[in-house]
């Protein structure tokens, strides 16, 4: 399939939570009508809206929407407006740039008192012009990259979009078509930044899984203090350990929601089969070494999966730990927060 024949689906660039929205049953025609009513009330309040105090930026299929989701529901953090359309992002860094920053702003609450507010956008983390856009519009939002097992997540990937018609080539094809679909579509958007790239976003199965390139260009834009890297399967073991740390790192009180749950999650998706990973796994070791020696810590996967990891660190960037214990010798120089169990 051709790169240019690629075209979003209607709802694809604004994503929402799982579950039924109380808005489901009025007519589309009503509810475009509100929107439309509401988005220029908000545009008009823009001056006084809170911009990003944090952004989740990745990766795609890697826990940001229970994350995200998480957050909503934590007393200080208020969600996107209007809350009752459960916006994960208005995609403005990565689709809607030509869209303005009023209208930007118009997604996020009235700042008040002792609350922040934030969005998650999983393609930050691998769009190209993306570091650039949030280090001069956002400099002070806090980022967030969740990192998921390469293999697993570029499989992940595959089948969420074939369930949502987007793909139509079986797994192992799709692999094999990746390089001719990908190949000019970042020189593309770098000669159009205002015209997103479908291919681009949709059929990057292994080459948003090579996370040292994306962080070392996210690192050339924002400080290192701004950053925490955490691993996925973490917080699929872990969610509430993982989920204070976050809290911590945004500086908002340890809170743990009631239960998580798992957003957009595939019941039915079948595992990867054992040779599958044989195959795949070299396309990613060396990527995972130098991302290992980006954040100054092990490699995070191997071949036969998740590694353990010894004990549990997070730090900013000048080596403090989020408790407040002061510089440790284990933060190499310029070392995002890094967040491993």
């Amino acid at each position: 399939m051709s790169a240019d024949r690629v075209t979003h689906r209607p709802g694809m660039t604004v994503g929402a939570f799982d579950g039924p929205s109380p808005v489901g049953r009025i007519p589309v025609p009503i509810r475009r009508a509100a929107k439309a009513t509401i988005r220029l009330g908000t545009m008009a309040t823009a001056p006084w809206r809170a911009g990003p105090d944090f952004l989740v930026i990745g990766s795609k299929r890697g826990g940001t929407t229970t994350l995200y989701h998480a957050l909503t529901r934590h007393p200080q953090v208020a969600a996107l407006v209007p809350r009752v359309q459960r916006i994960k992002s208005p995609q403005y860094f990565a689709l809607h740039h030509d869209r303005g920053q009023a209208w930007y702003r118009s997604h996020f609450p009235i700042r008040r008192p002792g609350m922040i507010s934030g969005e998650a956008d999983p393609y930050l983390l691998y769009h190209p012009l993306a570091p650039r856009r949030v280090a001069q519009e956002a400099p002070e939002a806090r980022l967030v990259a969740m990192l998921r097992d390469p293999v697993e997540r570029a499989f992940s990937h595959h089948w969420d979009r074939v369930k949502n018609g987007v793909e139509q080539l079986p797994f192992l094809e799709a692999l094999d078509a990746e390089p001719e679909r990908l190949a000019g579509e970042v020189e593309a958007l770098l000669d159009d930044p205002e015209h997103p790239r479908a291919a681009h976003e949709h059929y990057s199965y292994l080459d948003r899984g090579r996370y040292d390139t994306q962080l070392a260009r996210w690192l050339a834009a924002v400080p290192a203090r701004r950053l925490l890297v955490l691993r996925s399967e973490d917080f699929y073991a872990r969610p509430g350990e993982v989920f204070t740390d976050v809290c911590r790192f945004l500086g908002i009180r340890p809170w743990i929601p009631d239960e998580f749950g798992r957003h957009h999650a595939h019941a039915d998706r079948p595992k990867v089969a054992p040779e599958v990973r044989e195959r795949l796994w070299p396309l990613f070791a060396e990527s995972t070494d130098r991302l290992a020696d980006l954040l100054g810590t092990d490699p995070w996967w191997a071949a036969d999966g998740p590694t353990p990891t010894p004990g549990s660190h997070l730090l900013l960037g000048d080596g403090t730990a989020l408790d407040g214990t002061g510089p440790q010798d284990t933060a190499p120089e310029g070392a995002a927060g890094v967040c491993a169990r």
